[in-house]
């Protein structure tokens, strides 16, 4: 029966391996995401005044979900993704931001001063989640490669938790 436990542990580097696949794959995406929205709003930049449609508690950690309204080329647009550390403290609805959207995509905006729509520390946070997903694979991909190269030399030896179970 424990015998049984044993053999799927080589298990665990694949399930490790998976896990690290998918976050290195969503830290790729979501960087990949803010360096084409920055680069469609320095393409064409255009200031706009965004205005404060509703702010509620968002329950993490104390902060809150921030909805900004805003006019471009006679359409109106929304946005809840901008980041909320970086308005101001005491926000309400109707106050005025001021943002930068992008002219030719009018739905990508971030905060003036910014240099891309969810946060400046945003990308350096997907840069070091895409630098410990891609270790956590290639560790666990070598520690599935040395299992197999035990198990194929016959190095593996007898089952250690065998004497224990009889």
């Amino acid at each position: 029966m424990r015998g049984d436990t044993f053999r799927a542990l080589p298990r665990v580097p694949g399930v490790i391996a998976l896990a690290c696949l998918l976050g290195a794959l969503g830290a790729a995406w979501f960087l990949i995401a803010q360096l084409r929205a920055a680069d469609r709003i320095d393409t064409s930049p255009v200031r706009v005044r965004g205005v404060v449609e509703r702010v509620t508690a968002s329950g993490r950690g104390g902060g809150r979900d921030v909805r900004v309204g805003y006019e471009l080329a006679g359409h109106h647009f929304s946005d809840t993704g901008l980041p909320d550390r970086k308005m101001p403290e005491h926000l309400a609805v109707g106050d005025s931001l001021c943002l930068e959207a992008a002219g030719r995509h009018p739905g990508t905006v971030r905060l003036c001063g910014q240099r891309y729509p969810a946060g400046d520390d945003m990308p350096p946070t997907a840069i070091l989640v895409l630098a410990a997903a891609t270790a956590g694979l290639l560790c666990a991909a070598g520690f599935a490669v040395s299992g197999l190269r035990a198990r194929r030399s016959g190095a593996a030896g007898p089952d250690p938790l065998a004497a224990v179970s009889r």
